[in-house]
């Protein structure tokens, strides 16, 4: 009795821990900003924090072995973060909250390494037109 009692008991555990799924999504070298609001000034302010985000991404990764970009990310998140911005990794992106985050959103993806020729930096042409930055 007490043999099948331990093995109905080492069987469920086993069975229980091989469910248990990693918490942590893996990295899938891709963003979203959350922006303010709708308007038109928040989508070009938008675009700043997507560069600000793109540039200390590439400071961080460039040159660092691939299978410590996950890492590199998760242990320096805040450092996406710019004034008035909250960031956060979720469903393995880097996700970028600013204001409220109650407009529309800008999503990208990321180089993976150095070499990659990817574009990263689509331009929002008609900007330059109307402010001066």
């Amino acid at each position: 009795m007490l043999k099948k009692l331990v093995t109905t008991i080492v069987l469920s555990t086993g069975l229980i821990a091989g469910t248990v799924k990693e918490s942590v999504q893996t990295f899938s070298y891709e963003y979203v900003i959350i922006l303010n609001s709708n308007s038109m000034g928040d989508l070009l302010n938008g675009y700043t924090y997507k560069e600000y985000l793109i540039d200390e991404y590439n400071d961080l990764i460039n040159y660092l072995d691939p299978s410590l970009h996950q890492d590199a990310v998760i242990n320096n998140i805040d450092s996406f973060a710019k004034e008035g911005s909250i960031a956060k990794y979720e469903n393995g992106k880097i996700t970028l909250y600013v204001g409220e985050a109650k407009g529309n959103s800008i999503q990208g993806e990321l180089k993976k390494d150095s070499c990659d020729t990817s574009n990263v930096r689509v331009k929002f042409f008609f900007s330059k037109f109307f402010f001066n930055d």
